[in-house]
């Protein structure tokens, strides 16, 4: 085993200096590529560096939504739960809603707020105060955007009626 791998070592050895003869009666060698010559003034090829902060965002407009409002407001009313498990919970079996929530965002989900059939991601999001609702009702306001992700400006919890 250990004579197969001089053996082998010597091969590479023999060949690495084969080519360099090779190449050494050829003439040639490897060049380097060239650096062009510097195209602009002293300060940079762009101008001198002036650090000054980009200009204001403007409004866009959105195509999915021409309005002058580029993200409506929306007030949808609630689940909050997570991206895993959505309406459903189902990865922890003894857990109830809240807590399968709560695992699911330690493990990398998203908060989503179930409304009917639909969800909706929940960014922006105030951890704490989404953790403190996860698998109970809340009223969600915030700016929707593309259809089923609502940037978070206000979560306010319902009370759920007790009968």
């Amino acid at each position: 085993m250990r004579q197969s791998a001089h053996i082998i070592a010597g091969w590479g050895l023999g060949l690495a200096l084969l080519l360099g003869v090779m190449m050494a009666q050829s003439g040639s060698s490897v060049e380097t590529p060239s650096v062009p010559p510097h195209s602009g003034n002293a300060a940079g090829p762009n101008g001198p560096r002036v650090n000054t902060p980009p200009p204001p965002a403007r409004k866009t407009t959105n195509p999915v939504n021409n309005q002058e409002d580029n993200s409506p407001k929306r007030t949808l009313t609630g689940i909050v739960s997570d991206s895993y498990c959505g309406r459903h919970h189902y990865l922890l079996s003894n857990a109830n809603e809240a807590e399968c929530t709560r695992y699911c965002i330690a493990h990398q989900a998203r908060y989503v707020l179930v409304v009917g059939d639909r969800l909706y991601a929940l960014q922006n999001r105030p951890g704490h105060v989404l953790d403190s609702l996860a698998g109970r009702k809340a009223r969600v306001t915030g700016a929707l955007i593309g259809g089923n992700v609502l940037e978070v400006e206000m979560v306010e919890p319902l009370q759920s009626q007790a009968k």
